[in-house]
């Protein structure tokens, strides 16, 4: 988000190590997923919701509303405030392999 524009603030709580749910809008990088799904978070900073830069669309977020997830909407470009890679994230290697995959397109 702060690379195209976006403002990045302090999150209301710091939150490491903790799961989440997480509410997506059907990106192609959460393809075979449910609506929702556990993730992993570690971070103590977000995008602040109404700095969103035109170019971005807001593709995840946390049940109290704060943005999980972000994607360019010209360019293969995502982000997301929560960790694929880590254990806790049950569906993690399902969204690293989309990721690939829309790369590869």
């Amino acid at each position: 988000g702060q690379a195209f524009g976006g403002k990045i603030i302090k999150a209301p709580e710091i939150v490491h190590g903790k799961l989440s749910e997480i509410y997506h809008n059907n990106n192609k990088i959460f393809y075979g997923l449910n609506k929702i799904f556990k993730a992993t978070r570690y971070h103590s900073l977000i995008i602040k919701y109404n700095s969103i830069p035109k170019d971005m669309q807001v593709i995840a977020t946390s049940k109290k509303k704060m943005i999980m997830g972000i994607a360019h909407v010209k360019y293969k470009t995502f982000g997301l405030q929560f960790h694929p890679e880590s254990i806790g994230t049950n569906v993690g290697k399902i969204i690293l392999k989309n990721f690939i995959n829309i790369i590869n397109e």
